[in-house]
């Protein structure tokens, strides 16, 4: 059986050595593509995504991620925003996250089993899991946090609403007249105030 924590917490090293290989804005920032949704990829955004697919590509996953789409046909399906406030990240702004739910038998809400969201900023750690509640863990702190129910569903409502936020971007623009890198704001900006309520 996967340890899916020890997973993800792997993928936080493999995306904080990204970080580090492109330490500035200047490494950051060039274009080095086209996402599958039709946005600009950066070279953080690009090399973040990799870690995060080699991380998981021994593993029954099928991913579902910004730039690429999907990938595989694996049983467990792994939703990820690697740099979740890329715009952050490529500035050097410490508010952005590695993001990811996992479900199994399904792609609803429902089939989601296990959720993870680790903040690089704060260093600070969410985790949930069915069955079990949702736990926080924060740094220089023993054990772990119980956290309210709404704020982990709110990361994996945004994280369930990505794809197919990416598949209606040309609606979501008529209807609403936003940029995709508008609306994945407004997602970061909906996932980062359900934090600090917390």
């Amino acid at each position: 059986m996967t340890d899916w924590l020890a997973v993800c917490r792997a993928a936080v090293g493999d995306v904080q050595r990204v970080l580090e290989e492109l330490p500035t804005r200047v490494e950051r920032e060039p274009v080095v593509g086209q996402g599958l949704g039709g946005d600009e990829t950066t070279a953080i955004d690009r090399a973040a995504e990799d870690a995060i697919v080699a991380r998981f590509k021994d593993l029954d996953v099928t991913i579902v991620s910004e730039e690429i789409g999907r990938v595989g046909t694996g049983s467990t399906l792994v939703v990820v925003d690697p740099i979740d406030g890329s715009v952050n990240a490529k500035r050097g702004i410490p508010f952005f996250s590695l993001s990811l739910a996992l479900a199994a038998g399904g792609e609803t809400m429902d089939d989601v089993f296990f959720g993870y969201v680790f903040d690089f900023g704060s260093g600070e750690e969410w985790t949930a899991r069915r069955g079990e509640g949702d736990t926080a863990h924060f740094p220089g702190m023993r054990g772990k946090w119980m956290m309210g129910r709404a704020l982990i569903r709110g990361h994996l409502e945004a994280l369930r609403l990505a794809p197919r936020m990416l598949r209606k971007r040309a609606e979501i623009r008529r209807i609403r007249r936003l940029t995709p890198g508008e609306v994945r704001r407004l997602i970061l900006a909906h996932r980062l105030s359900l934090k600090e309520v917390a």
